[in-house]
């Protein structure tokens, strides 16, 4: 809201307060005011007024039929958000230099505004609203079936329908469902586990909100050269038909068993490949498989734990997982844009790079558990620790320029930031029915990074199709001349948190 305000507009106050060498210039070395005649001013300027209600009902019902278990049940929800916009003084005033004003107001919806004749007046209200709804209706039936003691078989159908704000129509999808778990020991000693599942995300109404068209202002300006008009009516994406809901297939198998009601030992696997992912691209908001012919996102995730009960109130589990997710892109939330509801920048300058190792692609992680549980004094006391290693985020090299971004080789192809460690730790004693605990996190206090910044350049840059780090040296801009290597580039942006304790007390009534 930077802007030059003369004495003329009102505010003398601000001239005063910017006057060097006075009784009440408290740092008299110091200039209050750098660059004379510039404030910002008028009150915090545009404001939205949002109000939210999800209102949902399901019902589900189950009978058993034999050695069936069948079950079958419906869910409906209309989620609604309303956004009044306003400026805080009904209108926002801008000033670039003595005699130029410039004010700013919302144009009354249903009214035509133009620029080509500023003579012709516009309607302009102190507040316009927008109104958003998703609409979600869904059914399903399930089968459980046991033909023995230890083999369980299940099997699901689920119809869903989906709206999204008046864009997004997505009908009639059907979502299987197929799952076996059998116990090969006995007696529940052992689970040989296997399933399949397909899955459509399910959009919230600010993706509505996201792809929607901002509300039309009309800026009349007034100076010494002239007076005139802009209208701001743009924004929003248009929708690229045909367009699919996001689908998601999933196949997790694995294996448990227990020996001598001691030691569990469990092994699983799970792959998820996720199908006509959304975002914004030069055709508007778009399948990314359809607009672009860029592949969506894929993870693994090996895992394997160790459970032992070496003693009465004593237990120890270690674990150890590896996980991988590539694709191109986040979804709608990405860690370096924040919530985008797949409106992220992206695909804003092409696709190259764009698909390699994501945010979330875990790598390795190791954890170890204790619980140990006594009695002192007659009361029950417990206390529990966590200890986790684990990989830390990929890093990439990207060119920012404006609003673009450019990723400068492929997505996640640069090393990862530091492992990260962390302790957290947990006593609790139980006296006349309340709980008292204390849990202490980060107990060592480490502050190991777990951000960086990975913007390379500043510079008007075309991506490096798949380079490597060691090409980013020779890196140059539009005109042949060699890129300006950001100052920031590799350094830290986030940390561990530090140690923190939380006091709680429970008890139920």
């Amino acid at each position: 809201l930077s802007a030059y305000l003369p004495d003329s507009l009102g505010a003398p106050e601000l001239t005063d307060a910017c006057a060097d060498g006075g009784a009440t210039d408290v740092f008299s070395q110091i200039p209050n005011c750098p660059i004379p005649g510039w404030f910002a001013s008028g009150g915090v300027g545009r404001l939205i007024d949002t109000t939210g209600d999800r209102p949902s009902a399901s019902i589900d019902y189950a009978h058993t039929l034999g050695s069936h278990m069948v079950r079958v049940g419906g869910t409906g929800e209309d989620s609604r958000i309303i956004n009044i916009y306003r400026f805080s003084g009904g209108r926002f005033i801008r000033s670039l230099f003595p005699t130029h004003v410039d004010s700013e107001y919302y144009v009354r919806p249903g009214t035509t505004c133009t620029a080509d004749d500023p003579t012709v007046p516009c309607s302009y209200v102190s507040a316009t609203e927008q109104r958003f709804r998703t609409r979600y209706l869904a059914a399903f039936l399930e089968d459980t079936w046991r033909p023995t003691s230890d083999l369980t078989l299940n099997a699901g159908l689920r119809w869903e329908s989906m709206q999204v704000g008046s864009a997004l129509d997505f009908a009639n999808q059907w979502a299987p469902r197929l799952s076996a778990a059998w116990d090969p020991i006995g007696h529940g000693r052992s689970r040989v586990f296997w399933s399949f599942g397909r899955s459509h995300a399910m959009l919230p109404v600010g993706v509505a909100e996201a792809i929607a068209p901002a509300p039309a202002t009309g800026r009349e300006y007034v100076s010494q050269f002239g007076s005139g008009r802009i209208v701001d009516a743009t924004g929003g994406y248009a929708v690229f038909a045909p367009i699919e809901p996001i689908t998601v297939d999933e196949v997790v198998g694995g294996v448990e068993a227990g020996l001598a009601n001691t030691v569990t030992m469990r092994m699983w696997g799970q792959a998820r490949w996720q199908r006509q992912a959304l975002e914004t691209t030069p055709l508007g908001l778009s399948n990314l498989d359809r607009a672009v012919g860029v592949p969506a996102r894929q993870a693994q995730l090996l895992a394997t734990e160790l459970i032992t009960n070496p003693l009465r109130d004593t237990a120890v589990r270690f674990g150890y997982q590896w996980g991988r997710s590539v694709g191109s892109t986040a979804g709608a939330y990405d860690p370096a844009q924040g919530i985008v509801q797949f409106t992220g920048t992206d695909f804003g300058s092409g696709t190259d790079n764009l698909y390699g190792r994501l945010p979330n692609d875990q790598g390795h992680r190791f954890y170890a558990e204790l619980y140990r549980g006594a009695t002192v004094k007659g009361l029950p006391v417990s206390i529990t620790g966590r200890a986790v290693l684990s990989s830390g985020r990929p890093r990439n090299a990207v060119a920012q320029s404006g609003d673009a971004t450019v990723q400068l080789v492929p997505r996640g192809s640069l090393e990862r930031t530091p492992m990260v460690a962390t302790v957290n730790v947990r006593a609790a004693v139980r006296y006349a029915g309340v709980e008292f605990g204390l849990e202490v996190f980060n107990l060592f206090d480490r502050r190991t990074a777990t951000a960086v910044d990975d913007v390379y350049s500043r510079s008007v840059v075309r991506p490096i199709v798949g380079g490597k780090a060691s090409d980013l040296v020779f890196l140059r801009d539009v005109d042949g001349v060699l890129a300006v290597r950001s100052p920031g580039y590799g350094q830290a942006l986030g940390f561990q948190a530090p140690i923190f304790a939380l006091l709680n007390i429970r008890t139920e009534i």
